[in-house]
């Protein structure tokens, strides 16, 4: 029997040193590029309308992604649109600032690890008549968290519209 509660005495010693290490991650945001989801429809009013549907993996570090309540600020995710015309791809800056700066919400208290990992979808819409009908394009996309921390700036794949 002593040498039974020796061993347990032992890796109760042994088990109990251990710290968990847990993985840190950098306080600025970090996005990775998942998916582009394109749908050309109509809207209500039976006009040409684009669907977009933007799928990207978000790290942040201390978890302080939502509303910033900075005159200038709109939103806390930048969409840039690009598109292809006499064989060089610009940027398209009649988009509505309002498109281009959705707002990722605030996720609330994450707990003792802050640590912010979560898959972002952004939905939306607009119209493509008689402007933004564009047939080979791209964004290009980056987040700030809520203390100003910008992130890196990702490209989604091109996208070739018949």
């Amino acid at each position: 029997m002593s040498k039974h509660t020796f061993l347990i005495a032992f890796l109760i010693l042994v088990f109990s040193g251990c710290e968990l290490e847990t993985e840190r991650y950098s306080f600025i945001p970090q996005i990775e590029f998942k998916e582009l989801i394109v749908k050309d429809s109509l809207d209500l009013l039976g006009n040409p309308s684009r669907l977009i549907t933007l799928h990207f993996y978000l790290i942040d570090g201390n978890g302080d992604i939502g509303p910033i309540y900075n005159p200038d600020y709109i939103g806390n995710c930048n969409l840039e649109l690009y598109y292809l015309k006499d064989g060089i791809y610009q940027q398209d800056t009649a988009i509505l600032d309002t498109l281009r700066w959705p707002t990722i919400p605030y996720v609330g208290d994450l707990g003792q690890d802050k640590t912010l990992k979560a898959d972002i979808f952004i939905d939306y819409a607009y119209n493509t008549f008689p402007t933004n009908s564009y047939t080979n394009f791209f964004y290009t996309v980056f987040v700030y968290d809520m203390s100003l921390n910008k992130s890196n700036i990702i490209n989604t794949d091109t996208i070739f519209i018949e």
